[in-house]
């Protein structure tokens, strides 16, 4: 299991893309991930890291279960944003608040059949 999490800068004019823009990032703990393709590891202090050409960070953490990382992103130490990636499964889970919901609820199928074998 991951979680990605998917930025976009923007011009502060317009919509259009604010490629290799310089980005501080920081989480709210020490753990490791990709950052458009390339290994970070990210902790409470800021790293420094560039949008790609279409103004674009893509951030993956890979997760051994619903725990997740949170990030802190900010632009020349103004305009910060804080992004949890478990924010929508705690959602889905705290809707879960009677019995009949509970009853309801549906568990995904794996997207691998359990009888594959591999060598």
């Amino acid at each position: 299991m991951s979680y990605t999490t998917s930025i976009h800068v923007t011009q502060n004019d317009s919509d259009s893309p604010a490629p290799n823009t310089l980005l501080n990032i920081s989480a709210n703990s020490r753990t490791s991930v990709h950052i458009n393709g390339l290994y970070y590891a990210l902790s409470e202090t800021p790293t420094e890291v560039s949008t790609d050409n279409m103004g674009s960070l893509t951030v993956v953490e890979a997760s051994e279960g619903i725990n997740g990382i949170v990030i802190t992103i900010s632009l020349d130490g103004e305009n910060t944003v804080t992004v949890n990636p478990m924010d929508k499964n705690i959602a889905k889970l705290t809707a879960l608040n009677t019995s009949d919901k509970v009853r309801g609820a549906q568990v995904p199928r794996p997207t691998v059949p359990q009888d594959l074998h591999y060598i």
